[in-house]
């Protein structure tokens, strides 16, 4: 078996490959990262293999990924944008600081069709990519998630304290169902838009795969229809443990 560990701005989510199925082990937030650490002390001794990708970058990336190795005990093999890259054609000037993450998600979708697609990954940070039949990467958009973007709206307590809210209803009982209602609309509005502008310049009847934490959220919001799959950055990274060498 292979382990795999997707390492967030606010969460990482553990996961294992076993008999090709990814089995989701559990997102623990950032902030408890020790319960990680004590997941991976756990199972240090079982002869298997993590293969890792963080996002986090700066000092406190350094000192997640430093946690993980000591607790795991073992080399984590850590995802980069060359390793991922594969046959995608990235238009960045500089492509080593393209996203190993979105990468990975990509790959994933790829197994799923051979036609045009578009990845959405909503997470801390909401990233839009759309992939040409032949794998010319096009668009790239991204923009602060559902959480910091009502991290935004700090300064209003009742943020804090949302109900769901039914994306059809325009009239709301509080401040609060107006944060919520807002902060989704905002955001689905946007992914529709860039989907809608991929499509008509360049991708036509592009699959629209839709991944990360807010992902079923996100489905019930958006006007573009879209197939959730909840690890494709999991998937991503299965798919780099069987041919990394």
């Amino acid at each position: 078996m292979t382990m795999l560990l997707d390492l967030g701005h606010t969460r990482a989510k553990l996961g294992e490959e076993r008999d090709g199925q990814i089995i989701r082990l559990g997102a623990t937030p950032i902030a408890d990262i020790h319960r990680l650490y004590a997941t991976l002390r756990r199972r240090q001794d079982q002869e298997e293999a993590l293969y890792a990708v963080s996002t986090m970058q700066g000092s406190d990336g350094d000192e997640l990924r430093e946690g993980v190795e000591k607790a795991w005990g073992q080399t984590v093999v850590w995802a980069n944008s060359e390793m991922v890259r594969g046959d995608i054609d990235l238009h960045y000037a500089q492509p080593e600081t393209f996203g190993a993450d979105r990468l990975l998600a990509m790959q994933a979708a790829r197994q799923r069709t051979r036609s045009a697609l578009i990845v959405v990954d909503a997470g801390s940070a909401t990233t839009v990519d759309g992939l040409t039949k032949d794998n010319q990467h096009c668009g790239g958009w991204i923009v602060p998630g559902y959480s910091r973007q009502k991290d935004g709206l700090g300064m209003l307590s009742a943020a804090a304290h949302a109900p769901p809210v039914n994306p059809r209803i325009t009239i709301h009982a509080s401040t609060a169902e107006a944060i919520e209602s807002g902060v989704w609309k905002l955001l689905s509005a946007g992914i529709d838009a860039m989907c809608t502008r991929l499509r008509e310049d360049t991708l036509g009847a592009a699959l629209v795969i839709i991944t990360g934490g807010d992902a079923e959220k996100l489905q019930v919001w958006c006007q573009t229809p879209m197939v959730a799959v909840p690890d494709l950055v999991l998937e991503g990274l299965a798919i780099l443990a069987k041919s990394y060498p």
